[in-house]
């Protein structure tokens, strides 16, 4: 599943950064232990894309943000162009 914020600038108040030494250790093993079902990219580049593509094809729901609707838009349709190399072309009876 691949969803597309668009237009929302991230300014440096809207990140929070948390340092591994703030947390206990009970708590780092539990996080440690907790599968990863969703994550955010930040950035609609060629990196940003790839990882994108390549965490939705191994089955993570993956929102992708960007600054302008127009990076989205040309990042999806780069995936889109990617993933044909996987579909395999039509079969003529």
């Amino acid at each position: 599943m691949l969803s597309v914020l668009g237009a929302r600038p991230v300014t440096a108040t809207a990140l929070l950064l948390v340092k591994q030494s703030q947390f206990s250790s009970t708590a780092a093993a539990a996080a440690a232990a907790t599968p990863i079902k969703r994550i955010v990219v930040i950035g609609s580049g060629l990196m940003g894309s790839g990882i994108v593509q390549v965490a939705a094809a191994n089955g993570l729901a993956v929102t992708m943000v960007d600054v302008k609707q127009d990076l989205l838009d040309k990042a999806k349709a780069r995936i889109d162009s990617s993933l044909q190399v996987f579909i395999p072309p039509p079969v003529h009876a």
